[in-house]
């Protein structure tokens, strides 16, 4: 079964966000790893918004051998349903359910949130550790 990256699973990868190691592991697995190209859009966005690096960022996920996957007509109407009964998921969100639901993967994700979407979600943090790779800036840029 293959894994799928919600942005905030490949973020917390990159920056060793709590989490990574979970990330790390489905990397570690025979099983492909995916993240659509709307979630790799946003995980671009918030590399540049922090000022990282984005060469490196690229390389340290395609060097996983993360698979970037592209989007079929099927998954934006599987988007939509999801959205009557899931409304404050966004797009990105919900395309990432929709195509992880068409692969048969398991989606890892730090959004809370999706628990209630999909059995397929794996939430990367416990219950105590921060959601999401959206808050302020590191020290240092993150790469």
């Amino acid at each position: 079964m293959p894994a799928v990256l919600d942005s905030s699973a490949a973020l917390a990868f990159l920056w060793g966000e709590p989490g990574a190691d979970a990330v790390l592991a489905a990397f570690a697995d025979d099983a492909p790893v995916r993240c659509t190209v709307a979630n790799w859009a946003e995980v671009a966005a918030k590399v540049f918004a922090k000022g990282g690096d984005w060469d490196a960022a690229e390389a340290a996920l395609l060097g996983r051998g993360l698979e970037i996957t592209p989007l079929q007509a099927s998954d934006a109407v599987a988007a939509a349903r999801i959205w009557l009964a899931h409304p404050q998921l966004s797009l990105g969100d919900r395309l990432c359910l929709a195509a992880a639901a068409r692969w048969g993967g398991a989606v890892l994700t730090a959004d809370r949130a999706w628990i209630a979407v999909s059995p397929e979600v794996r939430l990367i943090r416990g219950p105590a550790e921060p959601e999401d790779s959206g808050g302020p800036a590191p020290a240092e840029p993150p790469i």
